[in-house]
């Protein structure tokens, strides 16, 4: 479990007072004599992209790669680190990590896994062979060179001592080891034909329907119990809550706020609470203008109304941002951010006139002295995070309400991550739902997300934020190994992004599902892009 310093009161008020139904931080089922067989459905409210960790890009995809792929590390529901396709794994130099492969281990298709497997998921991932880098290759490190020493050796080389490198192997974000055949074999179609080591294996996908995975029954460790999980897509909150309770699927991803005190009451229902990994985030594009404005980021936090929209919008279902960082982490720092960033629209008006932006025609929208309006394109998705469209609707109408003019384009999951990476110079604002301690490190939440490396689309420093000292700070981050001495350091670049702002977090994230009573051994993960479902058994499924 990710530690909390204990000298910490506020971090420990803020999760205990979400938390405090909870025995640690998972709930589970009630267990008894497992049964073999039937099939798991799981409601999801949007579909997969694609099951090709090289390009995937959400839990959507993750929750299936959970059960599909292996790793070489494995994080338990409370991540602590353990073995999985590596068996064991050492520092033999500064910059170079060595790791022990299990032997006797076939993917799906019957290829051996092997040295030479991992090599070539790494290789492909860094852009080394004729595929192109991998959507999520910052996350993975600064790993300069793979190494098969042997038929079941592996060397990570780094560019520098790099600390956390056996928890990012444990990501089902790029760090999935799929079969080099079976890639070799579709091309790019191997996205809708995946082929993995995991407890189960690709059956089926219709597409905005649903996946099919079944028991994979040579699985080199313990067998999953149910034959086939069935991933389906509901998108609307109150069918998928119905379908919980007709029987229609055994498990709800992503309850509606509003369900869960009926879903709690409902004895044949149980409901999985945990704080999790993620922030929700109202994002600067620091590389257009207006924002690129310091100051205009900064008020436009004032005219934001975060209680509101967690006490009216979210059900007090969730942590009131604190800070980028989640407040589960080790390393986070109470910034102080509600209270420098409180709701004040009297403010926000003074300081736009400060700042020149006054209403000089009496339309209700605020123009400079030449007459240009104080304009924005706010780009927002649906169905990924919780509550995401009303509360980007929310968010805007905050904007209008000042003076601000407010182009809100509005899309579907798919198409509002794409042109997050294909327009950057026609939006100004977005929101969404940032899940980065994978790994349990904050190095994976930070440093892909303001690294002056990781600019979006290269990586995913969407802001465009570039300073050199918090760049500066991460990187010294990555090679020291002291954990106070890492919290510190990370504690001088939020107090940065807090001044800077290219993020203004709306919550913090706590993760609820809802399960059938009939679903048993099932444990809930703190890692938003977690799913596990191997030790998942049906008892009496009508």
């Amino acid at each position: 479990m990710l530690r909390m310093r204990q000298s910490n009161v506020l971090r420990m008020g803020l999760v205990m007072l979400f938390v405090t139904a909870l025995v640690g931080f998972v709930v589970s089922g009630v267990q008894g004599q497992p049964v073999v067989g039937g099939t798991l459905v799981v409601g999801r409210p949007i579909d997969s992209i694609t099951l090709d960790p090289h390009t995937g890009v959400s839990s959507s995809d993750t929750w299936v790669y959970s059960n599909l792929y292996d790793t070489l590390t494995r994080l338990d529901e409370k991540f602590n680190l353990q073995p999985c396709l590596a068996t064991s794994w050492e520092r033999v130099e500064p910059t170079v990590w060595r790791f022990h492969l299990r032997k006797g281990v076939t993917y799906h298709d019957g290829t051996p896994f092997n040295a030479e497997a991992v090599k070539f998921v790494f290789d492909r991932a860094f852009g080394r062979l004729e595929w192109p880098r991998a959507r999520m290759v910052g996350f993975l490190g600064p790993i300069k060179e793979v190494k098969a020493v042997d038929q079941y050796t592996v060397d990570f080389v780094t560019e520098y001592p790099y600390t956390p490198l056996p928890r990012v192997m444990s990501m089902h974000w790029g760090a999935d080891i799929y079969s080099p055949t079976a890639v070799r074999k579709w091309g790019d179609k191997y996205g809708s034909n995946p082929v993995g080591t995991g407890a189960f294996k690709f059956a089926k996908w219709v597409a905005g329907s649903e996946i099919v995975l079944e028991r994979n029954e040579n699985y080199w460790g313990e067998k999953p119990y149910v034959d086939r999980v069935v991933f389906k897509v509901i998108p609307e909150d109150a069918a998928r809550t119905m379908a919980l309770e007709t029987g229609e699927i055994d498990i709800l991803t992503k309850p509606s706020p509003e369900d869960i005190p009926g879903l709690k009451a409902n004895p044949d229902i149980q409901v999985f609470e945990t704080d999790t990994t993620g922030t929700f985030y109202f994002g600067f594009n620091l590389k257009n203008p207006p924002l690129n404005n310091k100051k205009l980021r900064q008020i436009f936090a004032h005219a934001i109304d975060t209680e509101a929209i967690n006490a009216y919008i979210l059900r007090g279902m969730t942590i009131p941002g604190v800070g980028l960082l989640p407040p589960m982490s080790w390393a986070w720092k109470d910034t102080g951010l509600p209270k420098r960033y409180g709701y004040d629209p009297t403010k926000v008006a003074r300081l736009l006139a400060a700042e020149g932006w006054k209403d000089r025609d009496a339309d209700k929208i605020l123009e400079d002295k030449e007459g240009n309006e104080l304009k924005v394109v706010y780009f927002s998705s649906a169905g990924r995070d919780i509550k995401d469209r009303e509360i980007a609707v929310a968010i805007a109408q905050y904007l209008r309400d000042v003076g601000i003019k407010v182009d809100h384009q509005h899309m579907q999951w798919g198409t509002f991550i794409s042109s997050l990476r294909t327009k950057i110079g026609e939006y100004n604002i977005w929101s969404m739902g940032w899940h980065g301690l994978m790994s349990g490190d904050p190095d994976q939440f930070l440093y892909p997300l303001i690294h002056s490396s990781q600019l979006h689309p290269k990586g995913y420093n969407r802001a465009q934020f570039v300073n050199a000292e918090v760049s500066q700070l991460l990187d010294k981050a990555r090679t020291v190994e002291d954990e106070k001495e890492r919290a510190q350091i990370y504690g001088k670049a939020q107090d940065i992004l807090i001044e800077e702002l290219p993020y203004y977090p709306i919550y913090n994230l706590v993760r609820r599902q809802a399960v059938a009573k009939h679903v048993k051994g099932f444990t809930l993960h703190q890692s938003e892009y977690k799913l596990f479902l191997d030790r998942v058994w049906l008892s009496g499924k009508k």
